[in-house]
């Protein structure tokens, strides 16, 4: 959303506050400009080593159970998910609570709080932000690959596409980002000094798809996340791969609020939800 916001006559037309949140994200700068994360040569026997290594230890961590995150409270459901391997269905991938429509309204509530103060973190740390993250899902690709193999069945080329996808979509929306800010009005007319400005809008949800696991659910993460949205993340795709929201530890406490896994009750009450400004 933008605004303009303009004099005349010594008369403001609009007025933002302009107090800046205090977070401790370390700035980093775009190195370059944007290029398509490259695709592993896996006839490469080296490539093909380290895939191989990931696909291990990956498989020893299979099975586990994992918590409902709201508000920073970890929580543990009656009800679970069973996340099984396709290509071998009595391989339990990974338990999870399965959340209802009744854990929206909490995850709506820490997102809205967050929010008062994420809305004033400057466009530079949310960049910085997606371009952390980018570089660390790059320094662990192959597990990701690994963990999209085990999950949904990907073969190892696919996988790796759905990774570098991902990092693509933090990289781009992060230059976006900036580019935004740095917007300037298309016209300035006489005796007038116009600003353009994208302003905060508040919470939105996040609902991937099964079929893109990691990479669809970080763009509609990272895009809103760089400019102006706190997210909450109803998911109705395979529970494990959440890559980026687990690698960007930096964001304020609760700005992103993880309420759902596979669950169709929360994804609809998300939507449903009056505060909820934005739906992807």
């Amino acid at each position: 959303m933008k605004h303009i916001r303009g004099t005349k006559s010594g008369v403001h037309c609009f007025v933002m506050s302009t107090a800046q949140a205090v977070t401790n994200i370390l700035l980093r700068a775009p190195q370059g400009e944007f290029r398509n994360e490259p695709f592993t040569n896996f006839a490469d026997h080296e490539k093909a080593r380290e895939m191989e290594e990931a696909l291990r230890r990956v498989g020893d961590h299979l099975g586990h159970e994992y918590d409902l995150v709201v508000g920073g409270n970890r929580l543990r459901t009656k009800e679970k998910i069973r996340s099984a391997n396709p290509a071998r269905p009595e391989q339990v991938v990974g338990v999870h609570q399965k959340a209802g429509a009744e854990h929206v309204d909490e995850a709506m509530e820490a997102a809205l709080k967050a929010f008062d103060t994420w809305q004033y973190v400057s466009v530079a740390e949310r960049a910085s932000l997606l371009l952390q993250a980018a570089a660390r899902i790059r320094e662990r690709k192959m597990e990701f690959c690994a963990w999209m193999v085990y999950e949904v069945g990907k073969n190892w080329a696919e996988a790796d596409a759905d990774v570098g996808e991902t990092i693509d979509f933090l990289e781009f929306y992060a230059r976006e980002a900036l580019r935004l800010d740095a917007a300037e009005p298309p016209i300035q007319y006489p005796g007038e000094k116009n600003e353009l400005l994208y302003i905060p809008l508040g919470v939105g949800a996040v609902i991937p798809p099964w079929n893109f696991p990691l990479a669809i659910m970080a763009g509609g993460w990272g895009g809103p996340r760089a400019r102006w949205l706190g997210p909450v993340r109803p998911a109705a795709g395979p529970p494990l791969p959440r890559a980026p929201p687990r690698v960007a530890r930096r964001a304020p406490a609760a700005a992103t609020r993880r309420c759902g896994s596979a669950s169709g009750s929360s994804a609809e009450a998300a939507c449903r939800q009056p505060r909820c400004g934005h739906a992807r």
